[in-house]
């Protein structure tokens, strides 16, 4: 077949022709508990919450890992008032983890990450940064 047969609209009936469709609409008696339907889809989002949760702890401990010192996480443990005392880097940062997890702490960790952000700012500005000697 050429273009110009297959633009030809009677070819086209004609390849048609040789086509058959048949519709046979299935009975489904079968009728869906809404609350089972909304009972597997709650314990898919709590699995799901889980899953995020681990993934969100894991996130942290590699930032904290790769991207600050004994002495940085050592001020954070300052800040939140918790104990550093003879805690190697790994100790710190999972007490770090677990603390910042924690529902009930999320207001002191944003206000945390908010100061660190506004101390950083200051520390990169032309002006103030020969006024603080301080280091996070």
């Amino acid at each position: 077949m050429n273009w110009n047969n297959i633009l030809n609209r009677n070819n086209i009936i004609n390849i048609m022709e040789n086509i058959y469709c048949d519709v046979i609409e299935k009975d489904n008696k079968e009728q869906i508990d809404i609350h089972q339907l909304l009972t597997i889809v709650d314990d898919n989002n709590s699995l799901n919450k889980d899953i995020n949760c681990i993934d969100e702890q894991i996130a942290l401990e590699l930032d904290y890992s790769n991207n600050y010192t004994v002495k940085s996480l050592g001020k954070i443990l300052d800040f939140y008032e918790l104990s550093k005392k003879k805690m190697r880097k790994d100790e710190m940062i999972q007490l770090i983890v677990i603390f910042e997890t924690d529902p009930n702490n999320y207001i002191l960790v944003e206000n945390r990450k908010q100061l660190w952000k506004n101390f950083k700012e200051l520390k990169e500005h032309s002006f103030f940064s020969k006024y603080i000697l301080f280091e996070l």
